[in-house]
């Protein structure tokens, strides 16, 4: 499940990744895109969610816990290049 959800200035993105280690999420944003993906000896997973609203990359707050990734933005008004973003 992945979701992109608006909340006040905030977007949010949750998924649910059930049985991965933080370790192997690799997350990466532009202003309209979150691109989520998973690499490990058991499991490879892709997913590229268009967000509902601009954001800006660098405001991006990632944590994992118990399953499920949640991935918040501060919504902007400009477009900004693509971002990296470290998982907590």
């Amino acid at each position: 499940m992945v979701d992109g959800l608006q909340e006040g200035g905030e977007v949010i993105a949750v998924t649910e990744l059930p049985g991965v280690e933080k370790d192997d999420i690799k997350l990466e944003s532009t202003d309209r895109a979150l691109k989520i993906a998973v690499e490990s000896a058991k499991r490879r997973y892709f997913k590229e969610l268009e967000l509902p609203h601009l954001v800006g990359p660098r405001t991006a707050i990632a944590t994992y816990k118990n399953g499920v990734l949640e991935v918040r933005f501060k919504k902007s008004d400009e477009k900004r290049p693509t971002r990296a973003i470290q998982v907590e």
